[in-house]
């Protein structure tokens, strides 16, 4: 299960810009050449691989590598060895200055196609049989863009195929008592997908999404699981709908008894209407549906250099100093959701105010693991001097807080709810159509 859920709108522009830097596809080859070609109707096309210096690929089964789009077969066979697509070396820059960039497919055996000009795609030409990437195995085609870093590789595969490998990543292996909470993730995760792809579609860029967090995770044909499966299938072509447009539906694990407000974990998204802050509890107790989940509740704690490094984040967002020490730190403003909205820091250099969710992505602890929802307070703290040395933070729910509770739907299925009460609780702005 992602422990945020999508990452929408804000970070997702740059997240997808990063990749692109890294992938070195700000380019204008990307929407001359790629665009288009690379999917068909009714497919999106995933970023699984970025920056690779060559790529193994097999099959399942009978497969080909094509240049292009079918312009020419490279190599077939019936799976077994894989072989390697690399980029170009010799005579790279010259080729780059013409049609674009140079690839070839190598064997084992010092057997290698001529360089030519890519993408490269892959397809498994029998029934059932699937392409294999570096080991992992894929439903549809994978093409294999080269770049200036090094390949991009691209899955490109009907969307339901794609939900296959992101509602197990996303919720879990599941039992059947969870089928409704799948089927509600089916949804939330089709929604997002489609109104992705529909956003990126006029960028020129040759793909719509990344199989990790920065979008949805996606695994492939080897993390599918059957309960998923029917999940998916049953629930085929429902989206979430707002004002005649597919919802980029977000999600995240658990809200730790009440979902936020869109503006609580974005700004700019005050007053949206097709999510609102609802409560979580369970009727006639004082429990919630999310009680279930492993971090329902947690404490994190915090020494000065992780203090030190959130001032350095800090300074980096907002293109100034805020100083180098730590001597305070407060909860100053919360929302109708309980959620911190405000938290004051009091530093070597001044005062410096923060969103709550400024704060949450800035601090971080040892291992890099992100505060786990803004829904916190100062639990206790230590100083040297004037100086913080130790912060602990207590809280519940994991994630932005905003749309979907992962682990409140698995509550809410196991109560009995269906698929279609459970999104509408948590999007009652949207309403759940089914498109083509």
């Amino acid at each position: 299960m992602m422990p945020w859920g999508p990452r929408w709108p804000r970070a997702l522009a740059r997240s997808t810009h990063a990749l692109l830097v890294a992938a070195g596809t700000l380019l204008p080859w990307a929407a001359s050449s790629a665009q288009g070609t690379i999917a068909r109707p009714g497919e999106v096309r995933v970023a699984i691989v970025a920056r690779a210096r060559d790529v193994a690929v097999s099959a399942t089964g009978p497969w080909q590598v094509d240049e292009r789009a079918g312009s020419a077969l490279l190599v077939r066979g019936d799976g077994g060895e894989p072989w390697r697509i690399e980029p170009g070396a010799a005579g790279y820059a010259s080729a780059r200055a013409s049609s674009g960039r140079l690839l070839r497919v190598a064997g084992d055996r010092g057997d290698a196609t001529p360089y030519r000009a890519g993408p490269f795609v892959a397809r498994a030409t029998a029934p059932g049989a699937l392409v294999s990437v570096n080991g992992k195995r894929y439903r549809g085609a994978v093409w294999f863009v080269p770049t200036d870093s090094g390949i991009l590789v691209i899955n490109a595969l009907p969307v339901d195929d794609y939900l296959l490998g992101v509602v197990p990543h996303e919720l879990g292996t599941r039992a059947v008592g969870d089928l409704e909470a799948l089927k509600a993730q089916a949804v939330a995760a089709r929604s997002f997908a489609l109104a992705r792809a529909r956003e990126r579609s006029g960028r020129g860029l040759p793909f719509d999404l990344v199989a990790t967090e920065m979008d949805q995770v996606y695994g492939g044909a080897g993390a599918e699981h059957d309960l998923a499966t029917r999940a998916v299938r049953a629930t085929a072509g429902e989206v979430l709908m707002v004002a005649g447009k597919v919802l980029a539906a977000p999600y995240f694990s658990a809200c730790g008894g009440r979902t936020a407000e869109p503006g609580e974990a974005w700004a700019g998204m005050q007053g949206a209407t097709w999510a609102r802050s609802v409560s979580d509890r369970i009727p006639g107790t004082d429990r919630a549906y999310c009680d279930i989940a492993p971090r329902a509740e947690w404490r994190m704690g915090f020494d000065a250099d992780d203090l030190a490094r959130a001032l350095e984040a800090v300074a980096r967002q907002r293109g100034r100093r805020v100083g180098e020490r730590v001597l305070d730190v407060a909860v100053v403003e919360r929302s109708a959701s309980g959620r911190a909205t405000t938290v004051a820091l009091r530093t070597d250099a001044g005062h410096v105010e923060l969103r709550g969710a400024e704060l949450r992505s800035a601090l971080r602890g040892s291992r890099g693991e992100m505060v786990a929802s803004t829904a916190f307070s100062v639990a206790g703290s230590e100083r040297r001097g004037d100086r913080l040395v130790w912060l602990e933070l207590a809280g519940a729910g994991h994630g932005h807080g905003v749309g979907m509770c992962q682990w409140g739907a698995i509550g809410r299925a196991r109560a009995g709810q269906d698929y279609r009460l459970i999104l509408r609780t948590y999007y009652p702005g949207a309403t759940l159509e089914r498109i083509d």
